[in-house]
C-alpha cells in the first residue's frame, strides 16, 4: 500500500514538474505585461479623453499608441471604500455580485487571481503600489514586490508620509514590517497625526521608482507581469509645488453637471468623501479642489512616463502589452458629489481601459460595453493563456483586433450597496434608488447627454423606454445575496 501511494505521489510530482517546465518553455516567447492602475481617476481627467484642462502627455501618448475602450466601467461596490471591490474585480476577473459580500476585502483561492494565472503560465509576477484586499488575497500569485501600501495597518494620509512594506516570502505583513521612505522621523505610528514629522518622496514617485528599478534590473528568461497600482490621485490631493502652480483655480472650468447639492438623498451624502467639501458646494471651493486634482494627476502622469521610458531604454516596448485603467471615477462637484459612492458616469463607475502593445491597433477606440474585470481574460487571450474556470469576465481581444466584430454585451448592470442599482444599454441609462423607504428614479440619454444633466424619467414620451429598462434591471438581479436582496425587497 505504501509503495503504491509513494509511486502515485512521484507520478503526480513528475506531472506537475513537467507542466511547470512546459509552461516555462512556452512562456519564453510571450509578451511582457505592465498593468498601470490609478485611484479615483475620472474618465475625463485624462487629456486625450477629457476636457483638455488637465495635462497628461504620457497617458495621451499611451492612448494614441493603443486602443481605448470608451464604454468601460467598474460594476459597483458594496462598500464606501470602492477601491477594495474594484481591485478585487480586476484581480479575479469576476463581477462585484460574484465576490464574497461584494466588498472585496477577501476572496477565496477558488477565485484565481491574474497574478496566479500568469505565474502558473511561466511569468514572473511583481507588484509595487497600493493593495486593498487583505494581505493574503492581495499578494496571492505575486513572486516579488516592493514599496507596498495598504496591505495591513495602513492609513490614508498625505502622499508624502505614507508607510510601506516590501514583499515577504512568508506572507506576513504586520505593523513591525512598516517603514517610511527617507525623512528624519522613522518611527511608525498607526495614528496618522502622530507621523506629522515625517516628510518623504511622494507615493507616485516611490511606486514609479520601484517599477523602474524592477525593469532596469530584470534579467530573467521568462516574461514578466508588472502590476503598478498607484494611490494617486486619491485624496489628499497634494503634489510637489510646481505641479500646483500649473493650475490657477480661477481658470478652472467647472464640470458641465456641477451642482451645489445632490437633488435627493442617495444613501451616502454624508460619507467621508463627501465631507471633503462644504455643504452646499461652492464654485470657489470646487475650482480649488479641481486644481489640486489636476495637479496630482499631472504629477502622476510624469511618474508613469518614467516607467514607460524605462521600458524603452531596455528595448522592451515592442514585446510588452501595457494596460491602463482606473479603479473608479470621482464626483469632484458633478451632481453635487465629491466621492465615488454613486452610479453616475463621471462621478463613480465610468473608467478608461487602454491596451497598448504588439499587434494592438494604434490611436483607435472601441465602444463595446465592458467592465474592468474583462481585462483579466483579455490578457489571457492576447498571450495565449487559458482563461481560468473561475473567471466570468469576457475577453475583449476580438474587439481589439477588429472593430467590426459584434459587441460582446448589449447592456451592463451596476450596484452600489443596498441603495442604488443601474442598467445601461447602448444609449440609455436607468438608475434606481431605495433610501430609507423612499424611491427615486433617473433616466438619461447618454448619447445626447453624456454628463447626465437631463432626467427623462418623468417625461411621458419615455415611458416605454423606462418600462423596458426596468424589466431588464430586474432580469439582472442576483438572488440570494444579502445586499442585493436588501435593495430588491424595497423595490
Amino acid at each position: 500500500m505504501f509503495q503504491k501511494t509513494a509511486l502515485g505521489l512521484l507520478i503526480v510530482s513528475w506531472l506537475l514538474f513537467n507542466q511547470f517546465v512546459h509552461a516555462q518553455k512556452n512562456a519564453s516567447n510571450k509578451p511582457n505585461i505592465v498593468i498601470i492602475f490609478t485611484d479615483d481617476h475620472r474618465f475625463d481627467a485624462v487629456g486625450a479623453l477629457g476636457n483638455g484642462q488637465v495635462k497628461t502627455p504620457n497617458l495621451d501618448k499611451l492612448i494614441k499608441g493603443g486602443t481605448t475602450f470608451t464604454n468601460a466601467y467598474i460594476q459597483g461596490a458594496n462598500s464606501g471604500a470602492v477601491c477594495a471591490p474594484s481591485r478585487a474585480q480586476l484581480l479575479t476577473g469576476r463581477g462585484v455580485f460574484e465576490l464574497p459580500d461584494g466588498n472585496g476585502h477577501y476572496f477565496p483561492e477558488s477565485m484565481m487571481s491574474f497574478p496566479t494565472a500568469f505565474k502558473n503560465a511561466g511569468y514572473f509576477t511583481f507588484i509595487t503600489g497600493k493593495s486593498h484586499n487583505g494581505p493574503e488575497a492581495s499578494m496571492r500569485g505575486f513572486m516579488g514586490g516592493a514599496t507596498l501600501f495598504g496591505l495591513s495597518n495602513g492609513y490614508y494620509v498625505p502622499h508624502f508620509r505614507m508607510p510601506y512594506q516590501d514583499f515577504r516570502e512568508d506572507g506576513t505583513y504586520d505593523e513591525e514590517h512598516l517603514y517610511f521612505m527617507a525623512g528624519d522621523h522613522q518611527e511608525i505610528h498607526l495614528e496618522p497625526d502622530s507621523n506629522l514629522e515625517h516628510m518623504g518622496p511622494h507615493s507616485s514617485e516611490i511606486f514609479a521608482k520601484s517599477a523602474v528599478d524592477f525593469l532596469e534590473s530584470y534579467n530573467k528568461e521568462e516574461p514578466f507581469l508588472l502590476y503598478v497600482p498607484f494611490h494617486a490621485p486619491h485624496d489628499t490631493r497634494n503634489a510637489p509645488k510646481k505641479y500646483h502652480e500649473m493650475y490657477a483655480p480661477e481658470t478652472i472650468a467647472l464640470p458641465p453637471n456641477y451642482m451645489a447639492m445632490h437633488p435627493f438623498d442617495n444613501g451616502d451624502l454624508y460619507i467621508r468623501d463627501e465631507k471633503l467639501a462644504p455643504y452646499p458646494r461652492t464654485e470657489r471651493d470646487t475650482k480649488y479642489q479641481l486644481a489640486d486634482y489636476y495637479a496630482i494627476i499631472t504629477h502622476l502622469d510624469d511618474q508613469i512616463g518614467k516607467v514607460l521610458q524605462a521600458l524603452e531604454d531596455k528595448n522592451m516596448t515592442k514585446n510588452t502589452i501595457i494596460v491602463f485603467a482606473t479603479d473608479s471615477g470621482l464626483g469632484m462637484g458633478s451632481h453635487g458629489l465629491f466621492g465615488k459612492q454613486n452610479l453616475y458616469e463621471d462621478g463613480g463607475i465610468h473608467v478608461p481601459i487602454v491596451f497598448n502593445g504588439p499587434g494592438i491597433p494604434k490611436n483607435e477606440t472601441r465602444k463595446d460595453l465592458c467592465y474592468t474585470y474583462d481585462i483579466f481574460p483579455t490578457l489571457c487571450e492576447l498571450t495565449g493563456i487559458e482563461v481560468p474556470f473561475s473567471v466570468t469576465g469576457i475577453s475583449l481581444a476580438k474587439s481589439i483586433e477588429d472593430p467590426t466584430n459584434p459587441m460582446i454585451r448589449k447592456e451592463l448592470y451596476f450596484g452600489y450597496r443596498h441603495t442604488q442599482r443601474a442598467l445601461r444599454d447602448e444609449r440609455y441609462k436607468l438608475i434606481e434608488y431605495q433610501v430609507g423607504g423612499k424611491r427615486n428614479t433617473q433616466l438619461f440619454d447618454l448619447q445626447n447627454d453624456p454628463y447626465e444633466t437631463a432626467d427623462l424619467s418623468q417625461k411621458p414620451e419615455f415611458n416605454e423606454t423606462l418600462s423596458f429598462l426596468r424589466e431588464r434591471l430586474k432580469k439582472n438581479r442576483t438572488e440570494g445575496l444579502k445586499w442585493e436582496d436588501a435593495f430588491w425587497e424595497q423595490f
